[in-house]
């Protein structure tokens, strides 16, 4: 999805700073590096360099440094009678600075770049005006505004939209784009902005309906390199990671394709936002086994289905929760009835386990986790799902087929009919998300339109 570049300079090890090597460098912000050396870093009779990990630094012919972290070495050829050739790999690196470990960088400005974001932002300056009279077509742009979606522990987030035009022969190409700056008065760990960062890709991927990668950072420290008259210019910090893209990342997106827009968070996106941040510690557990399946479509169809499941129970257990009986009560009241119904005899294998067991039998089983998280929403799944009791029966009975097959009986399912449960109870948990978000339930009701779970249940059903 982006282009590589193929630069030349000289490098070196910081654990062998005197023995610098020419070497060049290809790389992109999505496909790592690759860097060509003509001669090694160590000298060893034997393979053993081949299985460390190591951090490069370089200067490129143009002066500008660079830090290559956890490189390993992927080829190393001695040509005789003496000369030696090396081929370097990673997955991280950073083009504007030398150090030592990720956790020194600090920045006051990061800007990505995310898949979909612009059609998610759909936010334009171009215009048309045409005059049939005069027979002519006229196009204007100006760059739509700063969009603030507000501020998280100091850091500050907002859209920046931008406009590029290129002159071709025979004729003009316009472009618009849409980029994520989060920014900061003092300087700030990149590790913080990091996780910011996966945290609002997230908050994306929820209105997108689809996975959201990050195809191109860049950094800023909080002194500028130099001035242009009274405009300060910043050294860029460009990062290299390595991102297992889909073919279609770059696809173009509809509105009608996606669950909301930032149109929808209006007239106070920051708001939306914060909710979201704010709910993100409790929410945890949901995103990783919900995003598991966002951004693995190949998952096998019984794994996605029992993500989902235990995505749905983890939610439960984060806003609804409740048990059949108190723990204070179980403990004294319950527990040791069962305690003492367990027979001495037993092998003390199976006594351990059914003593186990015993700590979590009065919560909430699966069945009736389903069953009161669909009941929030009964009026706007009842088409797509059914009633609550019997779509948390079929969920609760094919777990349990799944996890705890009987030897004798093997499990075989059909699976467009497994599928088809998937994206449903995936349905559920978009709307639990929604929920969270702070949507209002008719307006909840309007996005079904757009959820690609809804539609996938209305055609195969």
């Amino acid at each position: 999805m982006t282009a590589e570049t193929r630069i030349k300079g000289t490098w070196w090890s910081p654990e062998s700073p005197d023995k610098k090597l020419p070497g060049e460098l290809t790389y992109s912000s999505t496909g790592g590096a690759q860097l060509d050396l003509y001669d090694y870093f160590f000298d060893t009779p034997d393979d053993s360099a081949l299985r460390r990990q190591f951090t490069d630094w370089r200067i490129t012919a143009n002066g500008k440094p660079a830090t290559l972290f956890k490189c390993h070495t992927r080829n190393l050829s001695m040509h005789l009678p003496g000369a030696k050739s090396a081929r370097i790999s990673t997955c991280f690196g950073v083009l504007g600075g030398h150090f030592s470990a990720p956790s020194e960088m600090k920045f006051c400005e990061m800007i990505c770049e995310l898949t979909n974001l612009a059609d998610w932002a759909a936010r334009s300056g171009i215009r048309v005006q045409l005059d049939q009279s005069a027979h002519t077509t006229t196009f204007t742009f100006r760059v739509p505004e700063d969009v603030s979606l507000g501020e998280c522990n100091g850091v500050r987030v907002r859209l920046v939209f931008s406009g590029n035009v290129s002159h071709e022969q025979h004729g003009y190409r316009l472009r618009e784009d849409c980029k994520l700056v989060v920014e900061s008065d003092e300087l700030v760990s990149c590790e913080v902005f990091d996780e910011l960062v996966g945290k609002l890709q997230h908050f994306f991927a929820i209105g997108i309906g689809r996975a959201v990668y990050r195809t191109s950072t860049i950094a800023h420290i909080d002194q500028p390199k130099f001035m242009v008259e009274t405009t300060p210019v910043y050294e860029d910090f460009e990062f290299i990671r390595k991102i297992d893209l889909p073919v279609d990342a770059g696809e173009l997106l509809l509105a009608m394709q996606m669950p909301f827009s930032l149109a929808a968070l209006e007239p106070q996106p920051a708001l939306i936002l914060a909710a979201y941040l704010d709910k993100h510690a409790r929410l945890d557990p949901v995103y990783d086994l919900y995003f598991s399946t966002l951004y693995n479509r190949d998952m096998p169809t019984r794994q996605r289905f029992l993500s989902l499941a235990h995505a749905l129970e983890a939610y439960h257990r984060a806003f609804i929760g409740g048990k059949y009986v108190t723990d204070e009560d179980y403990e004294r009241d319950i527990k040791p009835l069962f305690l003492r119904a367990i027979p001495e005899e037993l092998e003390p294998n199976f006594k351990v386990s059914l003593r186990n067991k015993l700590k979590y039998l009065h919560e909430f089983s699966l069945r009736k986790q389903v069953q009161d998280v669909c009941a929030r929403f009964e009026n706007l799944l009842s088409k797509l799902c059914g009633d609550p009791k019997s779509f948390s029966n079929r969920v609760s009975d094919t777990r349990n087929r799944l996890t705890h097959p009987d030897a004798n009986a093997p499990c075989e399912m059909d699976w467009k009919e497994l599928w088809l449960l998937s994206e449903q109870v995936a349905l559920v948990l978009s709307l639990c998300l929604l929920h969270e978000l702070g949507f209002a339930v008719e307006r909840i009701r309007v996005m079904l339109n757009n959820n690609r779970h809804a539609r996938a249940i209305f055609l195969n059903r």
